[in-house]
């Protein structure tokens, strides 16, 4: 997933996501989105994890459907010379797989 996003293949990890993301953000905003703040670090000359977390959302918790979820966070350095975070989080769907459930780049 994370080399699919330094490929600029956004629309198809917007597609291949899982619908608690695709409901969560429109195509087109994502793509736009992610493309602009990519576009900030040049090419990705480094990147290092900093945490996983897996979480089990209870029916009773919001604002995130129940199911479980894991959330892997990265420090991404680009040719720019600027630092960004990564959090990139995935949801166990109802097929049995992993899907991405969201992006952010902090």
């Amino acid at each position: 997933m994370i080399g699919s996003v330094d490929r600029y293949e956004i629309a198809e990890i917007w597609e291949k996501s899982s619908p608690i993301m695709k409901a969560s953000v429109a195509k087109d905003q994502f793509i736009a989105s992610v493309a602009q703040r990519r576009a900030t670090l040049g090419g990705v000359t480094g990147r290092d994890w900093i945490a996983i977390m897996r979480v089990i959302i209870s029916e009773k918790t919001a604002p995130l459907p129940p199911g479980r979820y894991i959330s892997v966070r990265f420090r991404t350095t680009g040719q720019s010379g600027k630092s960004l975070e990564e959090v990139v989080s995935f949801h166990l769907d109802t097929d049995g797989q992993w899907k991405m459930a969201g992006y952010s780049i902090l």
